[in-house]
C-alpha cells in the first residue's frame, strides 16, 4: 500500500522553512550581542573614546541599543582602542522630552554631544572619524543615487545661549553627493553655502573611515573664526564672522538626525554608523 504524506506534515514544513528564514535574516540584521562593551551613558565620558562628558539626546526615551560602545570585530568597525560607538535609529523609532517630540514633528534621531562645550574667547579642535557601512541604506530610499526629500544629519557644530540654538556646521548624508557639509552664517536655519568633500562619491565613502575636523575661535564679533577638514584636507573657511552670541557657547553634536521621516520608503530598515577618534582640543585666548 502507497504511503503518502499528510496535506498538514507538508503545511508545517513549510511554515517551518519561512520561520527559519525570518530568524536568520533577523539575526543577521541584529546587534551582536557578544561584542557589546557599554552602552553610552548620559553626564559620563565614553571610556577610550572621549575624554569629555557627553549628554544624550531625549536621553529618557532613546532605545536601549541606539548607542553602544562596541568592541572591534569582523562585523563591527574600529580606528583605535579596538572599540568604536555604534549609534542605531530603527525604522518606526522616534523619541521625546519635555521641551520637544521628535513623533509630532516627523523626525526621529540618536545622538550625543559634548555637554560641557566651549565658550567665549577660547579656540576648539574637535575631532572625529566616521564609518558608514557599504550595506545601510541610510536614506531608505528605494532608489540609489536618486535625490530623496528627507535629510539625515550625521554631525552638528551647535552654537547656542540660554535663549537661542542653532548650527554653524552641519553634515548632510544624500544619495547623490555622499556627505555635504551645509554652513549657516546668520545663527538661523538658512543654509549659506553647501561644500563636498572633493574627488569623492557616495560609494567611495562607504566602508571606510572619514576623519573628520572643526577648528573654531568662539567669539562674539569678527574675531570668530571656523575652518573644516575632511579626509586631512581643508574643504571650508570662514574668517572674521561671529561663532557665538554674547554669553554662548559652541558645541559637537553626533548620530543620526532624520528629518521628514515620512518620506521615507517602506520596508524600513535600521540605520547606523559608527564613530571613533573623538576628541577636543581648547586653547584659551
Amino acid at each position: 500500500m502507497k504511503q503518502t504524506v499528510p496535506q498538514y506534515h507538508n503545511k508545517f514544513l513549510l511554515i517551518v522553512i519561512i520561520l527559519f528564514l525570518i530568524t536568520n535574516i533577523s539575526f543577521a540584521n541584529n546587534i551582536d550581542k557578544n561584542a557589546v562593551i557599554d552602552r553610552c551613558k548620559h553626564g559620563s565620558v565614553l571610556p577610550k573614546i572621549t575624554k569629555f562628558y557627553i549628554n544624550m539626546t531625549h536621553e529618557k526615551t532613546i532605545p536601549k541599543d541606539g548607542c553602544l560602545i562596541m568592541k572591534e570585530n569582523v562585523n563591527n568597525p574600529a580606528k583605535s582602542n579596538q572599540r568604536s560607538v555604534r549609534i542605531t535609529v530603527p525604522p518606526g523609532f522616534c523619541s521625546w522630552d519635555d521641551g520637544w517630540n521628535d513623533c509630532e514633528t516627523d523626525r526621529s534621531r540618536v545622538e550625543f554631544y559634548d555637554g560641557e562645550g566651549v565658550g567665549a574667547r577660547n579656540g576648539v579642535v574637535y575631532n572625529f572619524s566616521i564609518y558608514i557601512p557599504k550595506e545601510v541604506n541610510l536614506s531608505q530610499n528605494t532608489k540609489w543615487n536618486k535625490r530623496h526629500k528627507n535629510t539625515i544629519f550625521l554631525s552638528q557644530l551647535n552654537t547656542r545661549t540660554e535663549n537661542h540654538y542653532s548650527s554653524l556646521v552641519m553634515l548632510v548624508w544624500t544619495d547623490h553627493s555622499g556627505l555635504i557639509f551645509q554652513t549657516y552664517d546668520n545663527f538661523n536655519w538658512d543654509i549659506s553655502e553647501e561644500t563636498k568633500m572633493s574627488n569623492s562619491t557616495p560609494v567611495s565613502q562607504k566602508g571606510r573611515w572619514i576623519d573628520i575636523r572643526y577648528e573654531v575661535d568662539v567669539y562674539p564679533n569678527q574675531k570668530g573664526k571656523l575652518k573644516i577638514y575632511a579626509d586631512n584636507k581643508m574643504i571650508y573657511e570662514r574668517y572674521q564672522h561671529p561663532t557665538i552670541k554674547n554669553g554662548g557657547s559652541v558645541s559637537l553634536k553626533l548620530g543620526i538626525y532624520n528629518y521628514r521621516v515620512s518620506e521615507m520608503r517602506e520596508p524600513r530598515t535600521s540605520q547606523y554608523v559608527y564613530y571613533d577618534d573623538i576628541n577636543k582640543k581648547v586653547t584659551s585666548h
